[in-house]
C-alpha cells in the first residue's frame, strides 16, 4: 500500500465552513479526517470544507476567543444590572424606613394633643370662664331665636299670611238699614232686638242727623316700635261733613278733612313739616294738599265721606255668630256687643289703615270687637273698638294691638 501524509491530505468538501458544536464534535471530526472514513462530519451530517486540520484548529481557537469575549461582555452587563438593581431595592428600603419614621412621628403627636386635651379637661374651670361660657351661650341662642323669630315671620307675613280684599263685594255684604231701622223702631225697645239690628238701626240714624261731633281717642302699640297715641274729632254740620286725625309715636301723621255733601267733594289738609310736638296743637297747611272726589276718597279711605264714625261694615253677614249680646246700661240705654269677620268686615277699613300708617301692603286682622251705648231714640252714645292686627314694616311683620274710642254728643 502506498503511504500518504496526514497533513497533506485533502477531503473533497463544499466551500462551507465546518461548525463544531462540542469538542466531541471536534475529535470526531478530527479523527474523520485522520482515518479517511468520511468526507461528512458525523453528528451533523455537513460536509467537510478541504481545509488543513491546523487551519480549522486555527479557526476553532479564534472562536473560542470571541466567544470568551462575548462571555465577559454579558459578565459585565450582569453586574452593572445587578449593582442597579442593589440601589433601587436600598432607596425602596429607605423609603419604607421614612414613611414608618413618618408615620410613628404623627402618631406620636397625635398622641400627645389628645393627652393635652384631657388635661385640660381634667382641669378645674375658673369662675370667669364660667361666665364667659354662659355669656357665648346666651348670646348664640339669643341671636338664633332672633333670627328664627323675625325669619319665620317675615315669610308667614310675606307669603302665607295675605288676605285677598278684592273677593268681597261691598253692596252685597251690606243689609238693608232703612229696613232694619224700621223693624227696631217697630219693636219699641232696643232689648227686643239683637246687637246686629240695633247696631245697624244706629248707624243709619247717624248718616240722616245733620249735626253731632264725635271725640276721638285711641292707642296702638306694634310688638316693635313705640306705641301710637290717636286724637282726633269727627262730626257734620249741615252740609258739611269733617275730620281731623292725629298719631304720635313711631310714625306722627297728622290730617283732616272737610266734605261738602251738596258738591261731593273733599278738601284735605295736611301738617306742616316737623314732628308733632302738643296733639291739641296742630298747624296745617293753608291750601288743601288734596281735592278728592267721593269715587277718589273711597279708593283712598275706603270709609264713606259721610260717614266717618264707622270704618267696619257691620252686617247679619259680616258678625261672628254667638258673639253678640245686648245688656241694659240703665236710664234707656242699652250696651250691645258683638265680634267682627276678620276679613269681610274691613274690606274698606284697611284702605284707611294704609293711607295713615303710610305702608306699603294692607294689614291683616286678627280679632275685632265692638262694644256699642245706644240710647233710647236708637242713636250711639259711645263707639268702642277694640282691634288685633298684623302689618309689615320694611318686609318685618308688626303685631298691632290697639283700641279706638267715640264719645259722641249731639
Amino acid at each position: 500500500m502506498e503511504n500518504k501524509n496526514v497533513d497533506n491530505f485533502n477531503i473533497d468538501m463544499p466551500d462551507e465552513d465546518v461548525v463544531f458544536e462540542s469538542e466531541t464534535d471536534e475529535t470526531s471530526a478530527q479523527d474523520t479526517i485522520k482515518h479517511g472514513k468520511s468526507k461528512y462530519l458525523a453528528t451533523t451530517g455537513q460536509k467537510l470544507e478541504k481545509k488543513s486540520l491546523r487551519k480549522l484548529k486555527k479557526e476553532h481557537r479564534i472562536a473560542l476567543k470571541e466567544e470568551k469575549k462575548d462571555q465577559k461582555k454579558q459578565s459585565k452587563k450582569q453586574k452593572k444590572v445587578d449593582k442597579k438593581l442593589t440601589k433601587h431595592a436600598g432607596k425602596s428600603d429607605k423609603e419604607e424606613q421614612s414613611s414608618q419614621i413618618d408615620s410613628g412621628v404623627q402618631k406620636s403627636v397625635q398622641n400627645k394633643i389628645l393627652i393635652v386635651r384631657k388635661t385640660e379637661k381634667g382641669r378645674p374651670v375658673t369662675k370667669k370662664k364660667k361666665i364667659l361660657n354662659l355669656l357665648s351661650y346666651a348670646l348664640v341662642g339669643f341671636v338664633a331665636i332672633v333670627f328664627g323669630y323675625f325669619g319665620g315671620n317675615f315669610y308667614y307675613a310675606n307669603f302665607m299670611n295675605k288676605v285677598d280684599y278684592s273677593k268681597f263685594d261691598v253692596t252685597s255684604l251690606r243689609d238693608d238699614e232703612e229696613a232694619v231701622y224700621n223693624g227696631v223702631v217697630a219693636r219699641i225697645t232696643p232689648d227686643r232686638s239683637t246687637a246686629i239690628q240695633l247696631f245697624v238701626a244706629a248707624e243709619y240714624k247717624l248718616k240722616n242727623t245733620e249735626n253731632y261731633n264725635a271725640a276721638v281717642s285711641g292707642e296702638v302699640q306694634p310688638s316693635i316700635g313705640s306705641k301710637q297715641l290717636v286724637n282726633g274729632v269727627k262730626g257734620r254740620n249741615g252740609d258739611e261733613v269733617y275730620l281731623e286725625n292725629i298719631s304720635k309715636g313711631m310714625m306722627s301723621v297728622a290730617e283732616k278733612y272737610s266734605y261738602s255733601l251738596s258738591e261731593k267733594q273733599a278738601s284735605i289738609f295736611h301738617a306742616e313739616g316737623g314732628a308733632i310736638v302738643d296733639m291739641s296743637t296742630v298747624n296745617y297747611s293753608a291750601d288743601p294738599t288734596w281735592i278728592l272726589s267721593e269715587e277718589q276718597f273711597l279708593t283712598e279711605y275706603g270709609t264713606a265721606p259721610d260717614n266717618p264714625c264707622i270704618p267696619y261694615i257691620v252686617s247679619s253677614k259680616t258678625y261672628i255668630p254667638g258673639s253678640d249680646s245686648v245688656r241694659s246700661v240703665g236710664d234707656g240705654t242699652f250696651e250691645i256687643k258683638f265680634n267682627l269677620a276678620k276679613d269681610s268686615s274691613v274690606v274698606n277699613y284697611v284702605k284707611q289703615i294704609k293711607h295713615m300708617s303710610g305702608l306699603s301692603s294692607y294689614p291683616t286682622f286678627k280679632t275685632i270687637s265692638v262694644i256699642a251705648v245706644i240710647d233710647s231714640q236708637f242713636r250711639f252714645v259711645s263707639l268702642y273698638y277694640e282691634e288685633n292686627y298684623t302689618v309689615t314694616y320694611f318686609g318685618i311683620p308688626a303685631n298691632c294691638d290697639g283700641w279706638i274710642k267715640l264719645d259722641i254728643t249731639y
